[in-house]
């Protein structure tokens, strides 16, 4: 079974900003809902650029998601 972490950090490279989210519905290499001041958004696998990609109030975002690990 596989257990993932239920905050990530997710960047707005445009601005060089940093912020940590909620995590919820993660599907590794798909997508996950993400929650940030009572904002929900969707994060989407990018395979070219092994990253999750959001769009949120006019930011693009990315994460590289939630840590996982092995039980």
């Amino acid at each position: 079974m596989i257990k993932y972490e239920d905050k990530c950090t997710v960047s707005n490279e445009g601005r060089d900003m940093h912020v940590e989210v909620e995590v919820d519905n993660y599907r590794s290499g798909k997508s996950f809902t993400a929650y940030l001041a009572g904002t929900k958004f969707q994060m989407r696998y990018n395979q070219s650029r092994k990253l999750y990609e959001g769009y949120v109030a006019g930011m693009d975002l990315s994460s590289k998601g939630p840590k996982e690990w092995r039980i």
